[in-house]
């Protein structure tokens, strides 16, 4: 990699250098270029448009493999130490996953978030380290971020919001902790495109204690106690139509009317769906009590 800059350097007549700071101040005669994957990189030289174009090119095939400070700070456990770029916190992760679109989706992202720091972790994902904002500040919301992608880059969008993160050492933690939320919402089927952590704290915890059991961490009588509480908790429904008639009657805080609006029936019909779980549950989830014990009893049948 080092012979291809120093064969770059040549040709231009100049010298290319690795920026850490995505507020560098450039001269007149320099040329800042930022990679796909995040990387700055300073060309103490002014470029033409072509010359941009094709030192961009090169620096991307000499950078091949090369991964940036933030991906570093995200996917390692020591990542922290050796960053050196500005953080003002408290901030979260947002993950955007997309099907298509990828050279849209990542322009309208650039475009959107200029100073916010943005991390290509995968084929189709991105993350962004973003500062929390007050209320009265002007900031784009993870729902407004989703309706935009989808329309303007014509694909389907999921964003994941991270834990609020205070310190640089938790960022690593806030990424696996997001990633978790991921699968678990791919297991649990979620609806949702827009997925907040702070908002699955039940589904987490089920996800962790069904963990636990198949570790070696617990003891066979606090194993059996535990086992035996899910298995009496548990109720199936074996019914999918029932079952997210439940999830779409918690989305709208148990309110009949809007439940039956959503799902396009009649509120008679909502009602003897309502009253069908109740016979083969036992809860009433139009009762609040009720309505939880049956939410965890689910999320324990449906979470392995």
């Amino acid at each position: 990699m080092k012979d291809k800059f120093l064969e770059l350097e040549a040709i231009l007549k100049c010298a290319i250098k690795p920026i850490y700071k995505k507020k560098h101040i450039k001269k007149m005669d320099e040329t800042l270029i930022q990679l796909d994957n995040g990387n700055l990189f300073l060309v103490q030289r002014a470029l033409t448009e072509v010359e941009y174009e094709l030192v961009k090119i090169w620096l991307e095939s000499a950078n091949q493999g090369m991964k940036s400070s933030e991906y570093l700070l995200l996917t390692t456990s020591e990542g922290y130490l050796n960053y050196h770029s500005e953080i003002t916190f408290p901030v979260r992760l947002w993950k955007i996953q997309y099907k298509e679109s990828e050279i849209e989706v990542k322009e309208i992202i650039k475009s959107t978030f200029i100073d916010e720091k943005i991390v290509y972790t995968g084929d189709d994902e991105i993350v962004m380290i973003i500062k929390e904002k007050e209320e009265e500040e002007s900031s784009v919301t993870p729902y407004e971020l989703q309706s935009l992608l989808e329309a303007e880059a014509l694909t389907s969008i999921r964003v994941t919001v991270g834990s609020l993160i205070s310190h640089l050492s938790e960022v690593h933690l806030s990424y696996v902790q997001m990633n978790e939320l991921t699968e678990l919402v791919h297991e649990f089927k979620q609806r949702t495109q827009v997925v907040y952590f702070d908002a699955m704290f039940f589904p987490l915890m089920v996800k962790r204690i069904r963990m636990l059991l198949k570790s070696s961490d617990i003891g066979s009588r606090e194993k059996l106690l535990m086992e035996a509480l899910l298995k009496q908790h548990i109720r199936p429904v074996n019914d999918q139509e029932l079952e997210q008639t439940a999830l779409v009657f918690f989305e709208n805080n148990l309110n009949i009317s809007e439940t039956a609006n959503e799902l396009y029936i009649h509120r008679n019909t909502l009602i003897y769906r309502l009253n069908k779980l109740e016979s083969i549950t036992g809860f009433d989830i139009r009762k609040f009590n009720d309505a939880m014990h049956y939410f965890m009893s689910y999320l324990g049948d449906k979470i392995k």
